[in-house]
C-alpha cells in the first residue's frame, strides 16, 4: 500500500497536543526540553511551524534519526514475581513530538482504511466506541438464535499469550 503525502490541519494538530498533554504523558521521555505543556500553549504562529516541519518531514519520507531512539523501562507487571524477567513489560518512552507524529499518522491510517472500508465491519479491537464487549454481545446472538432454531454454533478461542510462546519456538527465525 503506498501512502501519499497527506498533510496534517494546524487544527488537528493543536487538538494532538491538548490531548496529549492532558494524558499523563508529561512523565514522557523530555527531548531537548520539549515539553508538552510547552506545545500546547505555543502561539498559533509556532504551531503552523511546527506543522510545516511536520509536513515536510513526512512528504520527503525522512524524520531525524533521535525519534528513531526511545528509552525503554522495564514496568513490571502486578501480582508477578519481580525475579522473573517475563514479569516485565517494557514501556517506550519517546519524545512528545515523535508521539505527536505517531498519533497523526494512526489517526490519519484510520480514516483512510475506515474512508474505503478496508476494516470489515465486524473488527471491534484497536477502534473508537468499540470493544471486547461487542463481540461478546455478537456471540450472545449468535448463541440465542442458535438455540431457537435449534442449530449448533461452533466458537473457537484462541489463548494469545500460549500462541505467541508457540510461535517462537519455531524455526521461522532461521
Amino acid at each position: 500500500m503506498v501512502l501519499v503525502c497527506l498533510s496534517v490541519s494546524l487544527s488537528v494538530c493543536v487538538c494532538m497536543y491538548a490531548d496529549l498533554s492532558n494524558q499523563a504523558c508529561d512523565i514522557c521521555h523530555v527531548h531537548r526540553n520539549v515539553h508538552y505543556q510547552m506545545l500546547k500553549h505555543l502561539p498559533e504562529s509556532a504551531l503552523s511551524t511546527l506543522l510545516h516541519i511536520i509536513n515536510k518531514h513526512w512528504c520527503s519520507k525522512s524524520f531525524p534519526s533521535i525519534w528513531h531512539h526511545a528509552v525503554v523501562l522495564p514496568i513490571p507487571k502486578a501480582d508477578k514475581d519481580k525475579t522473573d524477567p517475563c514479569s516485565y513489560r517494557p514501556i517506550a518512552l519517546t519524545s512528545c513530538l515523535c508521539k505527536i507524529i505517531e498519533r497523526m499518522i494512526n489517526d490519519r491510517l484510520v480514516w483512510y482504511l475506515e474512508k474505503h472500508k478496508l476494516i470489515t465491519r465486524v473488527q471491534s479491537g484497536f477502534r473508537k466506541n468499540r470493544s471486547t464487549t461487542d463481540q461478546l454481545v455478537r456471540l450472545e446472538s449468535f448463541v440465542r438464535e442458535a438455540f431457537i432454531l435449534q442449530q449448533h454454533v461452533v466458537a473457537v478461542f484462541f489463548d494469545y499469550p500460549s500462541l505467541s510462546k508457540a510461535f517462537f519456538k519455531t524455526d521461522s527465525f532461521k
